[in-house]
């Protein structure tokens, strides 16, 4: 098929191996030749082959072309190219699969119903797809370790997290590598963080609501890391190793930055929180009007239920924007910043 493309198959693939090195030009003409015997020529032939096997007609449709000359990112075509093979073997495996399950159903005695059909038809089906959903999480992973936003929004996510198996560690891993389109892109997509860090957790305590975001977010490599500078705002007995790892460790933080003026911001329960504020007159102390807002709230919980989850998304998204700043993530200090209802005293810091 490619005999009258081969001498100049075999220049062109010299030309790139030898990199239009004048020093190799010799050996570009003897590793050439098709009768040549030495072990060099033996490799180079073997490329050649190689190059004609993948342009038939059958192979070439999954060429990838890159232009060095375009604006195009060369781990982004790489990427599409994993996608797409990957979505190719899917469709092919469960074609093949349809096809013996087909020959196996006309060759039994007696011949099955059209449920029983169906049946085996669904159940293939439920198999196939939980596999191309853990095929799209693991995808999903390499997208984030090449930084490959638009090929993940365009063959994995598809405007949805329905089809990704481990969503909250998809966030968090985005946030700890510092992926702000990454994270835009789960948030806008209905990801809450406030289920991830807080009542989602099935361990999760009431009188330690803040224990698995100081993990996740706060751990002691995060807190010593030389890029964010956090360290040298930590008083500790160790001063190689410092850490975060309660709601005082955290406070004192904001307290050394900003000054003795400022408020707590982080409680270990809700209960913790009201009587911080009530010993600071930072809520009402009317008897009266606390007895007639609870009545009002037993008549219409489901406002009240939705007001609570406003206030605990407004608040982790606050938590979120505060840890990006102390991390030295400014394009994530925004990202949270554009989800934040009260904007103007966070865009000053």
């Amino acid at each position: 098929m490619f005999e009258s493309y081969d001498e100049r198959l075999r220049k062109d693939l010299q030309f790139l191996l030898s990199r239009n090195d004048p020093s190799k030009g010799k050996k570009s003409n003897d590793t050439s030749n098709n009768n040549s015997k030495d072990p060099e020529s033996i490799k180079f032939n073997k490329m050649v082959q190689q190059v004609m096997y993948c342009l038939q007609p059958a192979v070439r449709s999954g060429i990838a072309v890159f232009n060095l000359n375009s604006d195009d990112n060369l781990s982004e075509t790489i990427f599409r190219t994993v996608c797409k093979s990957r979505q190719k073997y899917f469709e092919r495996k469960e074609s093949d699969e349809n096809d013996t399950m087909e020959r196996s159903l006309r060759k039994s005695k007696p011949q099955p119903t059209a449920d029983v059909k169906q049946h085996h038809a669904d159940s293939r089906h439920d198999v196939n797809r939980r596999d191309q959903n853990a095929q799209r999480s693991q995808l999903l992973q390499l997208a984030m370790d090449w930084d490959c936003i638009n090929v993940a929004k365009e063959l994995i996510l598809q405007n949805s997290l329905d089809n990704i198996l481990n969503k909250a560690e998809a966030f968090v891993n985005a946030l700890t590598k510092d992926l702000p389109e990454f994270a835009y892109e789960f948030l806008k997509l209905g990801i809450n963080p406030r289920e991830i860090f807080f009542e989602g957790d099935p361990r999760f305590d009431p009188n330690n609501q803040y224990r698995k975001f100081l993990e996740c977010l706060y751990n002691d490599d995060a807190v010593n890391n030389h890029k964010t500078q956090l360290s040298a705002f930590i008083e500790s007995d160790d001063p190689v190793r410092k850490h975060i790892h309660t709601t005082d460790d955290l406070n004192d933080v904001l307290t050394t930055l900003i000054g003795d003026y400022m408020h707590k911001l982080y409680f270990d329960s809700n209960k913790d929180v009201s009587e911080y504020r009530s010993s600071w007159g930072l809520i009402e102390q009317n008897i009266d009007q606390n007895i007639e807002q609870n009545q009002m709230n037993a008549h219409n919980s489901d406002q009240h239920d939705k007001a609570n989850k406003e206030i605990v998304f407004d608040t982790i998204m606050r938590d979120l924007f505060i840890w990006a700043i102390l991390m030295n993530h400014t394009e994530m200090a925004q990202v949270f910043l554009s989800h934040m209802k009260y904007r103007i005293c966070a865009a000053l810091i």
